[in-house]
């Protein structure tokens, strides 16, 4: 947010930004890089599937990181986070067990 429509925020509201934008952006782009070798073929080489998500952990924290802040609709986002979470622990949990 720029310095002219900070101040229209409640505070609540950037706090929420601020979580969604902090720790919530860090672990849930943790969360898919974990999974993504549960959703990646293997490769001809056999580590497709772990270099993909080391090399696109940037640019899926840098999107999480400015879709709270650039957006609106603060509860809206605050929901597609928590489903990317619970989809991310589905894969990575249903991995373990099978």
């Amino acid at each position: 947010m720029s310095g002219l429509l900070a101040h229209k925020l409640k505070p609540s509201e950037r706090t929420l930004r601020w979580v969604l934008a902090g720790p919530a952006a860090l672990l849930i782009s943790i969360l898919i890089m974990a999974s993504f070798p549960m959703i990646l073929p293997k490769g001809a080489g056999g580590v497709n599937h772990l270099i993909f998500p080391v090399l696109a952990f940037p640019l899926i924290w840098a999107t999480l990181i400015i879709l709270p802040v650039s957006t609106r609709r603060i509860e809206k986002m605050s929901m597609i986070y928590a489903a990317l979470a619970l989809l991310c622990l589905a894969i990575i949990g249903l991995s373990i067990v099978v």
